[in-house]
């Protein structure tokens, strides 16, 4: 994957996070979407391996947004 798709999808994913942080449903959004990661059988794009690395990309992420904006 090339320097530029990772970070595009990097900054979509902090995006989506900020919105839904502004939306009061951050940490709703999180919980559902390592839920899906970990138990959803429907989603066929997950990859088992990947899983732990995904969920550390999403509090990596969760934990730079909160520190960054503005309470």
């Amino acid at each position: 994957m090339s320097a530029d798709r990772v970070f595009h999808l990097e900054q979509a994913l902090l995006a989506i996070i900020a919105v839904a942080e502004r939306q009061g449903m951050a940490e709703l959004l999180r919980r559902q979407a390592i839920g899906g990661l970990t138990a959803n059988t429907r989603w066929s794009w997950v990859v088992a391996d990947h899983v732990p690395g995904a969920i550390n990309e999403i509090e990596i992420a969760v934990q730079m947004l909160r520190k960054a904006l503005p309470e």
